[in-house]
């Protein structure tokens, strides 16, 4: 939990093309932070890189879990 990190996650995001549609805080554990990023429709490559940068963020300790929704049509 420290000033700033959601910030550098958009940056992140946006530096890959990755639109976010929502971004909240929805606790803490173990004294970090748990954060949702919801993102628009993104192409698979964009958001890895958009990963591959985040997890070399000082103040990221762990990415837990991706959940991939498929849009229709």
């Amino acid at each position: 939990d420290v000033p700033g990190v959601i910030g550098h996650l958009g940056t992140c995001f946006g530096n890959h093309n990755v639109s976010l549609e929502s971004v909240v805080q929805i606790g803490f554990r173990d004294k970090l932070a748990e954060i949702v990023v919801v993102t628009h429709d993104v192409t698979e490559g964009d958001f890895r890189q958009a990963l591959a940068e985040i997890k070399n963020l000082n103040s990221i300790d762990s990415i837990p879990s991706i959940i991939r929704v498929l849009a229709e049509g």
